[in-house]
C-alpha cells in the first residue's frame, strides 16, 4: 500500500492530490512525516497565515535528524543549504560552497566536505521526489565529485538541474566539472544549466528537456568535445538553447546544422569573442527560419554581423526579437536591426575597437588549434 502511494507521487512530484492520500495513511499510523505533509499542504493553501508556515518550520527543526540525517546542522543555514518544501519531502535544494564554509561547521565538531553533504542529500528518503537542484561551487576549484555524485545516486525526478554560479557574469566559471555523463538516472530534467569547464558531457539523451545553457569557461580545452556533444544530444522537445564563450565558431557549426530540433525557437550565442563570424553561420542554419528569439548580447558583435544578418533577413521570417546588449553594435546599426525585427534588445552597448575582447588562440584537448 504505501509504495502504492509513493508511486502515485513519483508519477507527478508537483501535484499535491497524491501527497495529501499519502498524509492520511501516515497520519493513521502516527508517522511523523504525515503531520508535516499536512502543515506543509495547509501553507501552500494558506499562505499569508504566518501561524501554519510558522508551526511547520517549528516542527521540520524538532525533527531535523529525522529529516534531514547528518545534514541536521543545516537547518539554519541557508547560506550553505537551502531547501524548499513540498507537502513533507524537499522539492528543492540550493547548496553553495564558499570561502566560510569550514570556519562555519568546524569549530562545531561538523566534518561535513561538500561531497559527503551532496551525497547524503541524494541518499536522503526526504529528497526523494527532488524536482530542482543547484550545485554553485564557488569556492572550488576541482568540483568532479558533483558528477560521481549524480551518477552513483541519480535524482530520478528532477526537473532543473543547474551546476555552476546561478551567476553566468560571477567570475565563478573556472572550476573543473569533470565526465558529466550521469543523465540516464534524469529522464524527467526539463532545464540544464552547465557554468564551468567539465571535460564531457556524455551522451545527452534528455527526452523532457526544453531549455539548455551551457556557460563554458572562455578558451576552455574541452570546447570542441562540448559542443560535438551538444549537437549529437537527443533533445527532440528543446525549445531553448544558449551557449556561451564559443571561441571557434567552427566547433559551434554542427549545432547550427541541427534538422531535428523543430521546436527550438529560443537561440543564443552569447559571450562570444567570434560573433560577426558566427552570424555567417547562422544565416546558413536550418535554425534560422524557426526563431523567434535570437541573442547575440555580452560578444564581440558589431555592424558588420548586423549587416550579414540584414543581408539575409529572409532567413528569419519567425524571428520577434532579438537582444544584441553589450555588444559593440552603434546606434546606426540598432536601427538597421529594427527592420529585421519587432523588438531589439540593445541595453549598454560598447564603443570603441572590440579585438581586445576576442580570446587568443587555445590548443583543445585533441591537440589542434581552435581559431
Amino acid at each position: 500500500m504505501e509504495q502504492d502511494l509513493l508511486d502515485a507521487i513519483a508519477r507527478d512530484p508537483e501535484d499535491p492530490g497524491p501527497y495529501l492520500v499519502y498524509a492520511d495513511w501516515l497520519q493513521g499510523r502516527n508517522a511523523p512525516r504525515g503531520e508535516l505533509m499536512t502543515l506543509q499542504n495547509a501553507t501552500e493553501d494558506r499562505p499569508g497565515d504566518h501561524r501554519i508556515s510558522d508551526a511547520a518550520l517549528d516542527h521540520v527543526r524538532a525533527n531535523a535528524a529525522y529529516y534531514l540525517g547528518e545534514l541536521a546542522p543545516f537547518i539554519d543555514e541557508p547560506e550553505y543549504l537551502t531547501l524548499g518544501w513540498r507537502c513533507g519531502f524537499i522539492a528543492s535544494a540550493v547548496l553553495t560552497w564558499n570561502r566560510r564554509w569550514r570556519s562555519a561547521f568546524e569549530p562545531r565538531g561538523y566534518d561535513l566536505a561538500p561531497e559527503a553533504v551532496l551525497r547524503t542529500l541524494l541518499e536522503l528518503e526526504t529528497a526523494r521526489f527532488l524536482t530542482r537542484l543547484v550545485v554553485e561551487p564557488t569556492g572550488l576549484i576541482d568540483a568532479s565529485f558533483i558528477a560521481e555524485a549524480l551518477a552513483d545516486h541519480p535524482p530520478r525526478n528532477l526537473r532543473e538541474l543547474q551546476l555552476g554560479a546561478r551567476d553566468p557574469q560571477s567570475g565563478f566559471r573556472d572550476c573543473e566539472l569533470g565526465d558529466l555523463t550521469a543523465w540516464a538516472g534524469m529522464p524527467r530534467l526539463r532545464t540544464l544549466v552547465i557554468n564551468g569547464d567539465p571535460t564531457t558531457l556524455g551522451g545527452l539523451a534528455l527526452p523532457a528537456l526544453r531549455s539548455a545553457e551551457i556557460i563554458l569557461t572562455s578558451g576552455s580545452r574541452h570546447a570542441r568535445r562540448i559542443y560535438g556533444e551538444i549537437a549529437a544530444a537527443t533533445w527532440p522537445n528543446l525549445e531553448r538553447l544558449h551557449v556561451w564563450s564559443p571561441d571557434a565558431p567552427t566547433s559551434l557549426a554542427p549545432v547550427l546544422q541541427r534538422d531535428d530540433l523543430v521546436v527550438l525557437g529560443d537561440f543564443g550565442i552569447v559571450n562570444c569573442g567570434f560573433a560577426d563570424a558566427a552570424c555567417r553561420l547562422l544565416v546558413t542554419s536550418p535554425l534560422a527560419p524557426q526563431l523567434y528569439r535570437l541573442t547575440l548580447s555580452r560578444g564581440t558583435l558589431t555592424d558588420d554581423g548586423v549587416e550579414i544578418l540584414m543581408a539575409h533577413r529572409d532567413r528569419f521570417p519567425s524571428l520577434a526579437t532579438i537582444d544584441v546588449s553589450d555588444t559593440f553594435v552603434s546606434p546606426a546599426g540598432r536601427t538597421r536591426l529594427s527592420q529585421l525585427t519587432r523588438e531589439v534588445v540593445a541595453r549598454d552597448l560598447r564603443t570603441g575597437p572590440p579585438s581586445a575582447l576576442i580570446p587568443v588562440l587555445v590548443r583543445n584537448d585533441d591537440g589542434d588549434d581552435d581559431d
